[in-house]
């Protein structure tokens, strides 16, 4: 894949991945809804000062515990689809196929610090898989840039 058009190919590994974690979101987000139509009410109290009414919102019901496995879900598929980027990415880079030990060595590094963004890159043999533009690529959607 050299063409630049081929990061929206609807059939790449990362936009797949991307694909089903919206499906896991609109799925989250339709139960949450449905949730939230009928799980809490507002109950009025006194509060501390005359003719003050404080109200609480008190739930009726726990919130699912399947809510935080779907969430799971969803980043698990955000991380995997990050990686298969940087695999990508890794594999323009040098103009071929990876082998096994460079496909074991790719990873999209999140990294806080930009000395271990910079470690990263100097690991072994990913000194030759991202070349430079790639590198600032990674390096622009690190949280560190606002270190930089």
């Amino acid at each position: 894949m050299t063409d630049t058009m081929s990061w929206l190919d609807p059939e790449s590994a990362w936009l797949a991945k991307v694909d089903r974690a919206k499906h896991h979101i609109d799925d989250l987000a339709a139960e949450v809804q449905e949730f939230l139509a009928g799980s809490f009410g507002i109950v009025p109290e006194q509060g501390n000062q005359p003719g003050e009414t404080v109200y609480r919102v008190q739930m009726n019901k726990p919130i699912p515990i399947h809510f935080s496995t779907m969430i799971g879900d969803v980043l698990h598929n955000l991380r995997s689809a990050l990686d298969c980027a940087a695999c990508e990415m890794a594999c323009r880079t040098i103009g071929r196929d990876l082998t096994e030990q460079e496909e074991h060595a790719c990873e999209f590094p999140i990294r806080s610090k930009p000395s271990e963004l910079r470690k990263f890159f100097q690991q072994g043999i990913r000194t030759n898989l991202y070349g430079p533009q790639e590198r600032q690529a990674i390096r622009a959607v690190q949280p560190a840039w606002l270190h930089d």
